[in-house]
Order: C-alpha cells, then structure tokens, then sequence
C-alpha cells in the first residue's frame, strides 16, 4: 500500500502505511502490521518502523476521548520545559509521595500525556495541553531533549486522531 498522511504535516499529522502482504492474509490483517509517525509542527515525531497499528488504534481512540478534558491553566502558564519536568515528576517519579497522592496525581494529570505507548514511539513524550485560545503540543525524546512546542487550533490534535482511527477501522485510505 502507499502511505497514507491524515492532516498537516506542517501543523498536526499521522502518516502510516499497512503492509499489503499481512493486509491479504485474514488473520495477519487483524493486527494491522505497518510503519506509522506523527508530524507536529514539520517535525517528525516516531521511527518509521514496522508496529502493530490496531494497538494505537486503541489507544488513539482514548486519546481521542480526552478531548476537553485537557485544561490546566497552572499548565498554560508554565513554560515548555516546566511543563515536561512537571508532567515527568508527578507521573513517573518517586518522590515520597503517598499511595493517595500517587493516584490524585495520575487521576488530574494522566490525559495531558497523550503519546502512543507502541515501540515506535516509546522514546518520546508527548504533551496536550488546551488553553484559552489554542492547544499546546509539547514533545521530546525522553533522554535528549530538547523540549519542542508548537500551538494548535483546540481540538485540532484529536481530530486528526479520530480520522485516523475511522481510516483504519475502515482499512481505507485518506489522502
């Protein structure tokens, strides 16, 4: 198959690309085998390498399902590194806190990481944020910086995701 870019590469994308052979073969097809990558603002966002799409298409769909739910205006006030430290700090780190804390923080902060938990994207971390005017997309590779950002029209992010799941749940292309 070609391969596919759902939005702007220049703003927000999903270029992806299924592999016709495991496409043909009934059970193969089921997992959807093919490379995928995000576009934020030129930049791309992913190795280009072979993954099981119907996993992000899972996860895509939770993504997707924060929409609205992503504003913090502590968050829209920090600047890009601020935020990646803090997004790291209270929902990966062990800092003392409690059991309690622990699940408030994961509870008020776990839909503003929206990056793909596939192999592909593993090394970056990826941040929503919906503030006043637009939606802040912060991203990283986890162990090399630097913090990157880039303003998008709110709701903009998940409806690039949301087509991108119809196309594949429909196994059409969208060019």
């Amino acid at each position: 198959m070609t391969k596919v870019m759902i939005g702007d590469p220049s703003r927000f994308a999903i270029e992806y690309e299924l592999d016709a052979a495991h496409m043909k073969d009934p059970e193969a097809a089921f997992w959807q085998f093919g490379c995928v990558r995000y576009w934020i603002g030129r930049e791309s966002v992913g190795q280009l390498e072979t993954a099981t799409l119907c996993t992000l298409v899972a996860e895509s769909k939770s993504i997707a399902s924060g929409r609205g739910k992503r504003v913090d205006r502590s968050l829209c006030a920090m600047g890009a590194d601020e935020v990646a430290r803090f997004i790291t700090r209270v929902l990966y780190e062990d800092y003392g806190q409690s059991d309690v804390e622990i699940a408030a923080d994961s509870r008020q902060y776990s839909e503003f990481e929206v990056s793909p938990g596939i192999d592909v994207f593993v090394p970056w971390r990826i941040i929503l944020i919906d503030c006043d005017d637009a939606a802040r997309v912060i991203w990283y590779r986890k162990r090399e910086g630097p913090v990157r950002e880039f303003q998008l029209r709110l709701g903009e992010y998940e409806d690039v995701v949301e087509t991108f799941v119809s196309c594949l749940e429909r196994k059409t292309a969208v060019t």
